[in-house]
């Protein structure tokens, strides 16, 4: 049955309650006359009564039964009435969870075990439609309903297990943008007692045998499903579709209780027409075509338990590069995997290096090289972790993302934050082991240049956070959450994280804390933790390490001087100093100075880029966007021959300098309307569709005092191109 009742707290209870009791008994009551033998009863019955002869006898013995059973009825409806009520209440106060206040799911009543999903993919309209199999067990006997997370869903109907409809409802949500809340309401959600609810704690997930199965479809700009223009691809007769779930995504794309907090295994019947090829975030088992229907049904399976987040689903015409004498593989339109030899050189070394923590458990590396309308650089789901294209490069500039994405396989996607206000659980650990193994595998020139560049991105976003009209807990470690956790999103968990995980190796000693980082790995695999208990384990694991460090202190001693609250309350800089020397390093802050105090020539400076990696240069020019107001005149003089003149082997080559080139050349552009012209020329020219570089080239249009209509006209005009979370964002960045 499709529901078409919202809780709203403005209407009367009542007359919904009615509404609902009615739509259910008619069809209760529909089975009723199907039923032969209670039909001729209640036909002879009521026959009799009104016979003429019975009529004329028993006058007085009719009005009496006619008044017994009005007072029969009235009894019935007030029971019924009362009974929906009580369940209507509870409905309407319904809180979000209370380990997560980002999700509606009730946490402590009855939990998701498994997902199926049995979907197909509509590329030419753009719509999944299908249902998802949505396995639960209860935690306690009294669960009166089961709620789960959707934002822009269309719920079509649910079903139990042996196929009957299930009564559902929908609580909207109108004070916040994590969604709403889809009720579930079967005639017995928890069919345990006690006794079962004991047993069942040292039972497998699966072995519950409650599920329902809720069909739905997705609706147009649901925030994390995108289909790309076929515009900004190479093969400009397909589409290109990615689900993004992080941080309440997924809930766009499939209804779910959709928290860090409840991981879940998986399968995917996916079908979608040829010669579409899918992906999902498990193990590819089996694929079946049918060549009538030009269509292929692909089977995959997730067989450890994940958060929903990482639950993506992606489709294209995709080409599979397998990376030589690695565990790695990688898919994408077949000219985006131009470098992919030389960018994923080094896969193989970052997956061994993290398994000195603990063996590698998910099999396979699969990535997917999607086109720079990705709002960000990558993302870590299982069997289908997201690179963009600029994240490659011939000469391995941006190695230090596709290491990133292969330590979430640690941080992240085996142990995972339990709730976003522990996101630097996720980042920040994820942030320190990219380093380390930069420190490894690339050596000190490289670990020394990473460790500048997140000092240099974590005071960038400090400054930018004091802005008034960001909550102060931002610059924290642990930020309030009071809508999307996107919303808290920054450099400060990724950054501030690792420089924390960094004191504490440098205070108790790397072996030892190796030791610490390993154990945490083995003790919650496949587990959700918050800050607290991470905390205490970080704890533990020093007071039984004595006398390890530097200064041979006890770990009591260790423990009292580490600034904990600073570390993870404090909103300015950090509570300690940090300075990294290498050679190289030296070196590239000595360019970094001639560049600031204009004392070089122009062919002096031309040669200084090109003879710099990627990565390299585009500090500078980040550096120098950044400080831009600030520089003398003989270094913009400097700046302005380098970007206005003919290089284009300094910024051309790459999309990421090329992004640079065009912010640069527009703060030279003095006149506001050349500047918007300019602006709005190049977002429809070039399709670098990032947050980060969307923020850059709005704030520049903003700069010149650009009112708001004119901002959002601009955004409107290339919507069509840009993923809904950018959208969101820039949105949100036009209306502060």
């Amino acid at each position: 049955m499709k529901s078409d009742i919202f809780i709203n707290e403005d209407l009367d209870i009542k007359d919904k309650n009615q509404t609902f009791i009615f739509e259910s008994n008619f069809n209760k009551n529909k089975n009723l006359i199907k039923d032969e033998t209670y039909s001729n009863k209640s036909f002879n019955f009521f026959q009799n009564v009104f016979s003429k002869s019975f009529f004329n006898n028993n006058i007085i013995f009719l009005f009496l039964m006619l008044f017994i059973l009005n007072l029969f009825a009235n009894a019935c409806s007030l029971q019924i009435n009362n009974n929906n009520k009580n369940k209507y209440n509870l409905i309407k106060q319904l809180k979000t969870n209370i380990i997560d206040n980002a999700s509606w799911s009730q946490g402590l009543e009855a939990v998701q075990t498994k997902l199926d999903f049995d979907i197909y993919i509509d590329m030419k309209k753009r719509v999944i439609d299908g249902f998802v199999r949505f396995h639960y067990k209860c935690l306690k006997e009294d669960v009166k309903y089961i709620a789960l997370d959707i934002n822009n869903l269309n719920i079509k109907k649910v079903l139990s297990s042996d196929k009957k409809e299930v009564k559902f409802s929908i609580k909207k949500n109108n004070e916040n943008s994590i969604g709403d809340a889809l009720i579930i309401i079967p005639e017995e959600v928890c069919k345990v007692n006690n006794k079962n609810i004991k047993k069942k704690e040292n039972q497998n997930d699966e072995e519950s045998n409650n599920f329902v199965d809720i069909y739905y479809n997705t609706l147009p700009r649901s925030m994390g499903l995108h289909f790309s223009d076929p515009n900004t691809l190479y093969d400009k007769r397909y589409t290109f579709l990615y689900t993004h779930g992080e941080a309440i995504y997924s809930r766009t794309y499939f209804p779910s209780q959709d928290t860090p907090s409840l991981k879940v295994k998986m399968t995917a019947k996916i079908l979608i027409d040829d010669p579409y090829r899918v992906l999902f975030s498990g193990k590819l088992i089996s694929k079946k075509t049918f060549e009538k229907e030009k269509k292929t049904e692909f089977y995959f399976e997730m067989d450890k338990p994940i958060p929903t987040y990482l639950t993506t689903f992606i489709a294209g015409k995709l080409v599979k590069k397998e990376i030589a004498n690695s565990r790695c593989e990688v898919y994408g339109e077949e000219e985006a995997l131009k470098y992919v030899n030389e960018s994923f050189e080094y896969c193989e070394k970052y997956i061994q290096f993290y398994e000195k923590y603990k063996k590698f458990v998910w099999e396979k590396m699969t990535f997917l090289i999607t086109p720079d309308d990705f709002p960000f650089s990558g993302m870590e789901n299982p069997y289908a972790t997201i690179l963009t294209e600029s994240v490659l490069s011939k000469d391995r500039s941006y190695t230090s993302t596709l290491s990133h994405e292969i330590a979430h396989f640690w941080s992240g996607n085996l142990v995972s934050n339990k709730n976003w206000k522990s996101f630097w659980l996720n980042e920040g650990i994820t942030t320190y082991l990219t380093r380390k193994s930069y420190r490894k595998i690339h050596g000190e020139d490289d670990f020394a240049f990473e460790m500048y560049n997140g000092l240099f991105k974590l005071s960038h976003a400090i400054e930018e956070l004091k802005n008034p009209k960001f909550d102060p807990s931002q610059r924290s470690l642990t930020p309030l959450i009071k809508d999307d956790p996107y919303k808290s999103f920054s450099r400060i968990p990724y950054e501030k994280g690792s420089f924390f995980l960094y004191y504490l190796e440098t205070l108790i000693g790397e072996e030892t804390f190796d030791k610490i980082l390993a154990n945490y790995f083995n003790e919650f695999a496949y587990k959700s933790i918050d800050s607290d208990e991470f905390i205490v384990f970080i704890k533990d694991g020093i007071k039984n390490h004595n006398k390890n460090s530097s200064e041979n202190l006890t770990g009591e001693d260790l423990i009292k001087k580490i600034q904990w609250d600073e570390w993870l309350k404090g909103t300015d800089k950090l509570p300690v100093q940090f300075e990294f020397k290498s050679q190289k390093l030296d070196k590239f802050k000595e360019k970094v100075d001639k560049i600031k105090n204009g004392n070089l020539k122009l062919e002096e400076f031309k040669a200084m880029l090109i003879s710099m990696k990627l990565n390299e240069r585009g500090r500078i020019f980040k550096e120098l966007i950044d400080k831009f107001y600030k520089l003398n005149e003989k270094t913009k003089t400097l700046l302005k021959n380098i970007v206005n003149g003919e290089h284009d082997e300094i910024f051309d080559i790459h999309k990421t300098n090329k992004a640079d080139k065009i912010i640069l050349k527009a703060l030279f552009i003095d006149n506001a309307k050349e500047r918007i012209n300019y602006l709005r020329k190049t977002l429809n020219e070039f399709s670098f569709y990032k947050v980060a570089y969307m923020r850059k080239v709005f704030g520049l249009i903003d700069e010149k005092k650009s009112d708001t209509k004119l901002l959002k006209g601009i955004l409107k005009s290339i919507a069509y191109k840009l993923n809904p979370i950018t959208i969101a964002r820039i949105n949100e960045f036009i209306d502060s």
